[in-house]
């Protein structure tokens, strides 16, 4: 092999390391993606495919079929179009980039994925026929395009951001109406409208129509929700943030205690985190599928994401069933526990009936070595909330002082003195009292 042989070889090596990294990179990216997440798999799948055949080709090619000019120049074009796959699917994935870039209309995406998919297919034609046909034989068209209009159908039942020009400190948020929901939205109105002035409740403003498209008026919460604002905020979601996030939560529940209504929906994509005066606050929404304690049931068909937070109980499916207080306190520790870990709960599981055979076996995510800076009382708190047993589950107004406590002593550490600190001697803490009221 000649000098210049050998260093066209280090240099496609390099190019097949960089698709690598880039791989994985765009691998978590799809991991986290609150939003088009079909869209974002299909991108991801493509480049696992081409990388595979890449090694297949490097394994069982000869070296003048592998390393020559036009594979260099090709796998160089292809690293080209992944680095821009990377960044749409950046921008495409969460709410808060989706809104900052132009990609808040359907048919930009539609028109930005299509020609992705053409430049990414235009390169590995310039590669051996071999290396094409494999690919080619791996990639479904059809399958993508449906990808694409489930995604693009849900994304147009998402959130605009309207700001009020006479005030621009006022922002609100739009999200349409379709006809499907509109019976819900009416259920949604009625509660609001009683929880109106809450401060960890989100704000409801009406409804409003645009010829025959109608929406709900809400207030705007700049980070997106809960996941998204854990996920793009991992300097800054330290224990004290964590802590105030959680108590926000336990304060909004109690809240919903007092005026005798059940969210039924806990989870991170319906807990959204607001930006006032620099500080973040914890608002619950979507109260789709809310009651009163005294309302009738409904039957209640749960998608894989709420199974993540059900009860026990409520997977049984056990007849005349009805949902209840110490089911919400089950979906809160749940909660408590991603907001700990900053993980997903079952994040390895993606069937529903997996994640239910492992709930009624009573297993429970286990916190990591990355919760030890979270207070004990905190992580004590989240595992007697999932108690297999409804009875041995602590009701919301304990949590919520529980998370106040918490809170406050974080405070009190934080800004005591180092000298002092090494004074204290630690206390037994008392058994905390079941209080009903704030």
């Amino acid at each position: 092999m000649t000098h210049a042989e050998a260093a066209k070889k280090h240099e496609i090596f390099g190019l097949i390391t960089e698709i690598r990294d880039l791989l994985d990179k765009i691998g978590e990216i799809v991991q986290a993606a609150e939003h088009n997440k079909r869209i974002c798999k299909a991108l991801k799948q493509r480049i696992y495919v081409m990388y595979l055949a890449i090694l297949d080709l490097k394994v069982h090619g000869d070296d003048k079929e592998c390393f020559n000019e036009n594979n260099r120049q090709s796998l160089q074009n292809l690293v080209d179009v992944i680095k821009k796959i990377k960044e749409f699917v950046v921008d495409i994935s969460q709410m808060t980039t989706l809104l900052k870039s132009n990609y808040n209309q359907p048919k930009n995406i539609e028109k930005t994925f299509k020609e992705l998919c053409k430049e990414f297919d235009d390169c590995i034609i310039g590669v051996s026929s071999k290396f094409n046909t494999t690919i080619k034989n791996k990639i479904y068209p059809k399958e993508e395009a449906e990808a694409l209009k489930a995604d693009q159908d849900e994304l147009n039942k998402n959130v605009t951001k309207w700001v009020n020009v006479k005030n621009e400190d006022e922002e609100y948020a739009f999200k349409s109406i379709s006809e499907r929901d509109k019976r819900s939205v009416q259920n949604q109105v009625t509660i609001l409208r009683e929880l109106h002035d809450w401060q960890n409740i989100i704000k409801f403003y009406g409804l409003t129509n645009d010829g025959n498209k109608w929406y709900s008026v809400t207030e705007w919460a700049e980070h997106g929700n809960l996941r998204e604002f854990y996920t793009n905020n991992k300097n800054s979601f330290d224990t004290k943030l964590k802590l105030r996030v959680s108590l926000d939560i336990a304060r909004g529940l109690n809240f919903l205690r007092t005026v005798e209504i059940l969210h039924r929906d806990i989870r991170a994509e319906n807990v959204l985190i607001t930006l006032k005066n620099t500080k973040n606050t914890a608002k619950l929404t979507n109260f789709k599928l809310s009651r009163s304690y005294n309302a009738d049931t409904l039957n209640q068909h749960h998608n894989l994401e709420q199974i993540r937070y059900c009860a026990p109980e409520m997977l049984e499916r056990i007849p005349g069933f009805k949902y209840n207080n110490k089911c919400e306190v089950y979906s809160f520790g749940i909660l408590l526990w991603e907001i700990s870990e900053e993980k997903t709960p079952y994040e390895n599981h993606d069937d529903f009936v997996e994640i239910t055979r492992l709930v009624l076996d009573k297993y429970r995510e286990p916190f990591s070595e990355n919760s030890q800076k979270m207070p004990d009382e905190f992580k004590n708190l989240a595992l007697d909330a999932v108690n297999h047993d409804p009875e041995f589950r602590p009701k919301i107004t304990t949590m919520f002082e529980i998370l106040s406590n918490c809170f406050k002593s974080f405070e009190n550490s934080s800004n005591m003195p180092l000298q002092d600190k090494k004074n204290v001697l630690p206390k037994h803490v008392p058994k905390l009292p079941d209080f009903e009221s704030f």
